[in-house]
């Protein structure tokens, strides 16, 4: 009986020797598997990189699209400013400047001026 245990141990450690064992063949395996997985993760960041590129361009280019928009109503004022200075530069603009604000008259001419006609109930 005892022997029939001897060999049942024998024959256990004789094949986790087996499973343990690294053949020429499993050493390729995992090589090869060693190596997919590290091509595999480059990959995956070579694609990240190229996602993140492309997401970072698609904001740049709204980003301009804004800033041309911006540039746009830029120049539109600008312009209307540019007549108003054209216009103000004028001496028909300054002329009538002169009168309605500064009260100002020409030569052998009177400025009416009605009064202000005062409330009776903030008096009271």
């Amino acid at each position: 009986m005892r022997e029939q245990k001897n060999n049942i141990y024998q024959l256990d450690s004789k094949r986790l020797d087996k499973k343990t064992k690294l053949t020429p063949k499993n050493k390729s395996r995992k090589k090869i598997k060693k190596s997919s997985i590290l091509v595999l993760c480059v990959f995956l960041y070579i694609l990240g990189f190229f996602a993140y590129q492309g997401i970072r361009i698609y904001q740049l280019r709204q980003e301009e699209k804004a800033l041309m928009e911006n540039v746009r109503l830029l120049e539109k004022e600008k312009e209307r400013y540019q007549a108003e200075l054209d216009s103000a530069q004028s001496e028909e603009y300054i002329e009538n400047f002169a009168r309605e604000n500064l009260r100002m008259v020409k030569e052998n001419e009177i400025l009416y001026v009605p009064k202000k006609q005062e409330n009776k109930t903030e008096e009271k």
